[in-house]
């Protein structure tokens, strides 16, 4: 559903990196969030990443995940900086 609400959109959405998480594993036993990652990945063809905010499992996983697909390209100084020598954004 959510693929088709972003090719619907249009706008190049469905050319953007894409990360899957399977949520609130501090509630599943090992056996379950095995087989519903394995059904995931199968269905979605990514990576799953088992993650639980409420336990901090999978956070640094995911996060690196994320900063790896939309952190800034290192030295890369926007066209409309004032002066600054490179980009020092960080999402962390």
């Amino acid at each position: 559903i959510v693929r088709d609400e972003l090719e619907a959109y249009g706008g190049g959405l469905t050319d953007k990196p894409v990360i899957v998480a399977l949520n609130k594993i501090d509630t599943l036993d090992d056996e379950l969030i095995a087989a519903l990652s394995a059904e995931l990945e199968e269905e979605c063809g990514q990576e799953v990443i088992p993650i639980s905010g409420a336990s901090g499992t999978g956070l640094d996983w995911v996060l690196d995940q994320l900063l790896e697909a939309i952190g800034p390209t290192k030295g890369k100084v926007s066209d409309d900086d004032e002066g600054e020598d490179e980009l020092q954004w960080s999402p962390v």
